[in-house]
Protein backbone atom coordinates (compact mmCIF):
# COMPACT_ATOMS: atom_id res chain seq x y z
CA UNK A 1 0.00 0.00 0.00
CA UNK A 2 1.17 3.74 -0.64
CA UNK A 3 0.24 7.05 -0.68
CA UNK A 4 1.01 8.95 -4.06
CA UNK A 5 1.01 12.18 -4.29
CA UNK A 6 -0.71 12.78 -7.84
CA UNK A 7 -3.96 15.28 -7.86
CA UNK A 8 -5.16 13.81 -4.37
CA UNK A 9 -4.26 11.39 -1.54
CA UNK A 10 -4.51 7.98 -2.50
CA UNK A 11 -6.28 6.52 0.68
CA UNK A 12 -5.55 2.97 0.21
CA UNK A 13 -3.32 2.94 3.99
CA UNK A 14 -6.84 4.62 5.29
CA UNK A 15 -8.60 2.43 3.96
CA UNK A 16 -6.41 -0.85 5.07
CA UNK A 17 -6.63 0.44 8.40
CA UNK A 18 -10.12 1.25 8.64
CA UNK A 19 -11.49 -2.33 7.24
CA UNK A 20 -8.90 -3.90 9.55
CA UNK A 21 -10.39 -2.41 12.59
CA UNK A 22 -13.68 -2.63 11.49
CA UNK A 23 -13.79 -5.98 10.70
CA UNK A 24 -11.46 -7.04 14.39
CA UNK A 25 -13.11 -9.61 16.59
CA UNK A 26 -10.59 -9.94 18.86
CA UNK A 27 -7.35 -7.56 19.33
CA UNK A 28 -5.89 -4.64 18.14
CA UNK A 29 -2.41 -3.45 18.93
CA UNK A 30 -0.94 -0.27 17.45
CA UNK A 31 2.35 1.25 18.29
CA UNK A 32 2.12 5.24 16.68
CA UNK A 33 4.42 8.20 17.69
CA UNK A 34 1.75 11.18 15.62
CA UNK A 35 -1.66 9.18 16.97
CA UNK A 36 -4.09 12.05 15.48
CA UNK A 37 -6.66 9.60 13.02
CA UNK A 38 -9.28 11.68 12.87
CA UNK A 39 -12.74 11.38 14.09
CA UNK A 40 -13.64 8.42 11.41
CA UNK A 41 -11.18 6.35 12.79
CA UNK A 42 -11.25 7.11 16.02
CA UNK A 43 -14.82 6.13 15.95
CA UNK A 44 -14.14 2.66 14.39
CA UNK A 45 -11.64 2.07 17.33
CA UNK A 46 -14.38 2.92 19.71
CA UNK A 47 -17.28 0.67 17.95
CA UNK A 48 -14.70 -2.27 18.03
CA UNK A 49 -14.44 -1.73 21.70
CA UNK A 50 -17.58 -1.56 22.24
CA UNK A 51 -18.32 -4.69 20.51
CA UNK A 52 -16.02 -6.77 22.35
CA UNK A 53 -12.39 -5.97 21.01
CA UNK A 54 -9.95 -5.65 23.29
CA UNK A 55 -7.94 -2.26 21.89
CA UNK A 56 -4.24 -1.27 22.81
CA UNK A 57 -2.84 1.76 21.86
CA UNK A 58 0.68 2.59 22.47
CA UNK A 59 2.19 6.09 21.87
CA UNK A 60 5.05 7.94 23.02
CA UNK A 61 5.31 9.37 26.79
CA UNK A 62 7.63 12.36 25.41
CA UNK A 63 7.25 13.36 21.46
CA UNK A 64 9.84 15.06 19.39
CA UNK A 65 7.36 17.48 18.40
CA UNK A 66 5.64 19.08 21.73
CA UNK A 67 2.54 20.35 19.92
CA UNK A 68 1.86 17.13 18.52
CA UNK A 69 2.05 15.98 22.27
CA UNK A 70 -0.27 18.27 23.34
CA UNK A 71 -3.07 17.48 20.59
CA UNK A 72 -2.64 14.01 21.40
CA UNK A 73 -2.90 14.43 25.14
CA UNK A 74 -6.84 15.11 25.21
CA UNK A 75 -7.61 12.68 22.33
CA UNK A 76 -5.91 9.55 24.14
CA UNK A 77 -7.78 10.73 27.51
CA UNK A 78 -10.87 10.31 25.69
CA UNK A 79 -10.20 7.41 24.36
CA UNK A 80 -9.00 6.05 27.77
CA UNK A 81 -12.34 7.17 29.94
CA UNK A 82 -13.90 4.87 26.93
CA UNK A 83 -12.18 2.50 27.96
CA UNK A 84 -9.58 1.78 25.22
CA UNK A 85 -6.44 0.83 26.78
CA UNK A 86 -3.81 3.45 26.15
CA UNK A 87 0.07 3.37 27.25
CA UNK A 88 2.64 5.87 27.08
CA UNK A 89 6.22 4.18 25.90
CA UNK A 90 8.89 5.83 28.42
CA UNK A 91 11.96 4.44 27.66
CA UNK A 92 12.60 6.58 24.50
CA UNK A 93 11.41 8.18 21.82
CA UNK A 94 9.00 6.05 19.92
CA UNK A 95 8.83 6.15 16.11
CA UNK A 96 7.69 2.50 15.70
CA UNK A 97 4.46 2.38 13.36
CA UNK A 98 2.60 -0.79 13.68
CA UNK A 99 -0.43 -2.57 14.01
CA UNK A 100 -1.73 -5.99 15.19
CA UNK A 101 -5.53 -7.20 14.07
CA UNK A 102 -6.44 -10.47 15.56
CA UNK A 103 -2.72 -11.93 15.89
CA UNK A 104 -3.13 -12.29 11.70
CA UNK A 105 -3.09 -9.44 10.05
CA UNK A 106 0.31 -6.72 10.69
CA UNK A 107 0.42 -3.59 9.09
CA UNK A 108 3.63 -1.82 9.71
CA UNK A 109 5.69 1.09 7.65
CA UNK A 110 6.19 4.30 7.49
CA UNK A 111 2.61 5.91 7.90
CA UNK A 112 1.60 7.47 10.91
CA UNK A 113 -1.75 7.91 12.18
CA UNK A 114 -1.93 11.67 11.76
CA UNK A 115 -3.96 13.78 8.85
CA UNK A 116 -0.67 15.08 7.24
CA UNK A 117 0.02 11.08 6.56
CA UNK A 118 -3.52 10.84 5.69
CA UNK A 119 -3.38 13.51 3.02
CA UNK A 120 0.07 14.88 1.87
CA UNK A 121 3.02 12.72 2.82
CA UNK A 122 4.66 9.76 0.10
CA UNK A 123 4.31 6.83 2.53
CA UNK A 124 4.51 3.15 2.43
CA UNK A 125 3.15 0.32 4.23
CA UNK A 126 2.71 -3.60 4.27
CA UNK A 127 -0.12 -5.61 4.92
CA UNK A 128 0.75 -8.97 5.99
CA UNK A 129 -1.71 -12.16 6.28
CA UNK A 130 0.37 -14.63 8.54
CA UNK A 131 -0.33 -16.06 12.16
CA UNK A 132 3.38 -16.16 12.77
CA UNK A 133 4.96 -12.81 11.97
CA UNK A 134 1.61 -11.34 13.69
CA UNK A 135 2.44 -13.58 16.79
CA UNK A 136 6.04 -12.03 16.80
CA UNK A 137 4.88 -8.43 16.05
CA UNK A 138 2.46 -9.36 19.26
CA UNK A 139 5.62 -10.28 21.15
CA UNK A 140 7.38 -7.29 20.31
CA UNK A 141 4.16 -5.06 20.89
CA UNK A 142 3.95 -7.13 24.60
CA UNK A 143 7.86 -6.17 25.57
CA UNK A 144 7.54 -2.39 24.65
CA UNK A 145 4.83 -2.30 27.02
CA UNK A 146 7.09 -3.19 29.80
CA UNK A 147 8.36 0.08 29.54
CA UNK A 148 5.28 1.92 28.96
CA UNK A 149 2.90 3.30 31.61
CA UNK A 150 -0.70 2.79 31.53
CA UNK A 151 -2.60 6.34 30.83
CA UNK A 152 -5.63 6.81 33.78
CA UNK A 153 -6.61 7.27 36.94
CA UNK A 154 -5.08 10.68 37.88
CA UNK A 155 -3.94 11.50 34.23
CA UNK A 156 -7.48 11.14 33.30
CA UNK A 157 -8.88 13.66 35.83
CA UNK A 158 -6.95 16.52 35.18
CA UNK A 159 -8.76 19.61 34.75
CA UNK A 160 -8.72 21.23 31.47
CA UNK A 161 -6.48 24.12 33.16
CA UNK A 162 -3.50 21.49 33.38
CA UNK A 163 -3.38 21.23 29.65
CA UNK A 164 -3.19 25.10 29.44
CA UNK A 165 -0.39 25.11 32.22
CA UNK A 166 1.52 22.01 29.98
CA UNK A 167 1.42 24.81 27.21
CA UNK A 168 2.54 27.71 28.87
CA UNK A 169 5.31 26.14 30.23
CA UNK A 170 6.48 24.68 27.42
CA UNK A 171 6.24 28.25 25.28
CA UNK A 172 7.99 29.58 27.94
CA UNK A 173 11.14 27.44 26.85
CA UNK A 174 10.86 28.99 23.28
CA UNK A 175 10.73 32.32 24.18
Amino acid sequence: MANHIERRPNRRIRRAYLQAVRQARTSIDITNPYFLPGPLFLRALRQAHDRGVLVRLLVPRHSDVWLVALAMRELLESLARHGISVFAYERSILHAKTAVFDERLVIVGSHNLDALSWRFNLEANLAIEDARFAATATRSFERDLRDARRLGGVEQQRSRWSSLDWLVAKLRGYL
